[in-house]
């Protein structure tokens, strides 16, 4: 191993004239491949921003004082309102905080280390982006609802009932929003984020700026339709990650995330292999894919694709807790139950919550003219339908 301005090596062998630079390098070199890690510092409230919310992250529950989060976390305690992380990282499952860690440490060439000592000198600074610019999109997936698809507010508006006030934000919105110079990653979310003309423009701003090697990532629905301008402006960048919103494989995925279909997502998916985009999963776990949990991250490690499990907190009647006593307990019974586990424990609100449940999916299917029957049929036997 060597780097090309190296000296040679029989400087090495006297230790003669060998720059300390160098030196540094062969420890980064020598470093464990997990590298390092801290138990309770995120990089998301010293480094990181979503838009519109102007909030750091979209998990954190209860916000008061970013500044008391930050302090708390390099002091090693755990910050209340990040809870949803701790409690997936306890149950031995990768957290978003994790995740997040990671990916910055990589694009931003920085050693997560070097990051907390930067924030210890309050030298941090936002160079990680979500953004949300319109809940235009093209389903109606089960847990969501108006805010985030436009979909969902004309099917309400379809069966006569209250609906969300569809939304966008224009390029010149955008403004203030960030540094394009000095971003170092940068997430689009929706909505369905390929529907939205303003993500291309940001995007043509960071090529403007010379930053194409920026990390950017879509999450999507998967069953984008890139036109030739999009395939252009996405062409030019070095770091590109398409996060596909999976919850299920086949007829599972089809009615969680009505009306779309499992075959666009498998060939889009062969599109971002077959054209240098690297794949992960976002995989939101509620009551209804609870029951196929093995299935659906076995096809995930089948096609070695990583993916980060995101179980339901809102609304309460779809967290993956929320079933009754016997299908608890019957799921306990599967040989692969150790994988879920930790949403097997019952208590008298999962009861109440479960009987809303059932009124929302009849309402659901009854809304999209489907059956969940004819997708689902291992569930709708367990809730004997």
């Amino acid at each position: 191993m060597a780097g090309p301005d190296w000296p040679p090596f029989d400087f090495f062998q006297s230790h003669n004239n060998v720059p300390v630079f160098v030196y540094k390098e062969i420890d980064n070199m020598l470093r464990p491949v997990e590298g390092f890690s801290h138990p309770t510092f995120c990089v998301l409230p010293f480094y990181a921003m979503e838009y519109p919310d102007k909030n750091p992250c979209c998990l954190m529950s209860g916000v008061e004082s970013v500044k008391e989060i930050q302090q708390q976390m390099l002091l090693q305690q755990r910050p209340e309102s990040c809870k949803k992380c701790w409690r997936l990282e306890d149950a031995g499952l990768k957290s978003d905080r994790l995740s997040k860690n990671e990916t910055l440490d990589h694009f931003s060439n920085i050693d997560l280390e070097q990051l907390i000592t930067q924030s210890r000198l309050g030298k941090n600074e936002i160079i990680h982006y979500k953004i949300d610019t319109s809940n235009t999109c093209n389903a109606a997936c089960v847990t969501c609802g108006g805010n985030s698809s436009s979909t969902w507010n004309k099917l309400l508006h379809k069966n006569n009932l209250p609906a969300q006030k569809n939304w966008k934000i224009l390029p010149d919105q955008t403004a203030d929003w960030i540094n394009y110079s000095s971003a170092k990653s940068l997430s689009f979310r929706g909505g369905e984020p390929f529907l939205s003309d303003t993500n291309f423009y940001i995007l043509e701003q960071l090529i403007e700026h010379n930053n194409t090697d920026c990390f950017v990532s879509f999450v999507t629905n998967g069953s984008f339709s890139l036109n030739a301008r999009q395939k252009e402006i996405l062409a030019k960048f070095k770091n590109l990650n398409f996060c596909f919103s999976i919850d299920g494989i086949g007829p599972v995925f089809e009615y969680l995330r009505w009306p779309l279909k499992w075959t666009d997502i498998e060939n889009n998916i062969l599109w971002c292999q077959a054209n240098n985009v690297k794949v992960s999963v976002s995989y939101t776990l509620s009551n209804i894919n609870l029951l196929y949990h093995a299935t659906t991250t076995r096809w995930f490690t089948d096609h070695d694709i990583k993916y980060l499990v995101n179980p339901v907190y809102s609304p309460g009647h779809f967290r993956p807790e929320s079933l009754s006593v016997e299908i608890k307990q019957q799921l306990g019974q599967q040989h692969d139950s150790d994988a879920i586990g930790q949403w097997l424990a019952h208590s008298p609100s999962d009861d109440k919550l479960f009987a809303k449940f059932q009124v929302e999916i009849a309402k659901q299917d009854r809304m999209k003219n489907i059956s969940m029957r004819d997708y689902l049929p291992e569930l709708a036997k367990l809730l004997k339908w």
